[in-house]
């Protein structure tokens, strides 16, 4: 069977397209910062500019109950009953907002790692959070609401929520900050 030397070099060529503009978007995105995981864009250069640069940024410890969405409507009762907070469903049980760009700076960053090293094969589905982020640049926020134990994340950007996994590399960096802002750490199991 004869080779048609320009068929075959001409499908040489689209790969090589295709390879050389994988490589390139690649690159582009890398170099922008953001934030993949498996494929899945978990925190865009926008996001990580409200996480870096927000004038408010908050560290919560949570209550991490949530069983079949009781916390949810619990919350909505308490509000008009009791002096609650709660944060996207969860109570608070102390917050604290951070000043220190180093301290920023290092949980942001292992928070950044984690999601990257996240592994969606090892999530579970508890999710009850023990820590979370909050972020506010003028009229944006960026929320990011961890759970260890499940090894799932999930990120609010202007309420929309995206969900992933993520390593247990940001708890001790979170725990320590919850510490040094004299906060209650509430134990994982």
């Amino acid at each position: 069977m004869p080779v048609d030397k320009k068929r075959l070099i001409g499908q040489v060529i689209y790969y090589l397209l295709i390879v050389v503009g994988y490589m390139i978007l690649n690159r582009y995105f890398v170099r922008k910062g953001a934030v993949w995981q498996r494929g899945n864009l978990m925190l865009s250069v926008e996001d990580k500019k409200i996480l870096e640069e927000g004038e408010r940024f908050v560290l919560y410890a949570l209550l991490p109950m949530n069983q079949g969405g009781e916390m949810e409507r619990d919350a909505k009762r308490s509000r008009t009953k009791s002096r609650k907070t709660f944060f996207q469903g969860y109570e608070v049980v102390s917050a604290k907002e951070i000043k220190d760009k180093s301290t920023r700076e290092r949980m942001l960053e292992a928070v950044y790692s984690g999601i990257r090293g996240g592994d969606p094969s090892k999530q579970a589905s508890c999710f009850e959070p023990h820590h979370a982020l909050y972020a506010q640049l003028g009229n944006q926020s960026v929320d990011i609401v961890p759970c260890f134990d499940c090894r799932n994340v999930y990120v609010f950007v202007d309420g929309t929520r995206r969900d992933g996994a993520i390593t247990e590399a940001p708890l001790d960096v979170l725990d320590e900050a919850l510490l040094d802002a004299k906060m209650i750490v509430m134990p994982t199991p």
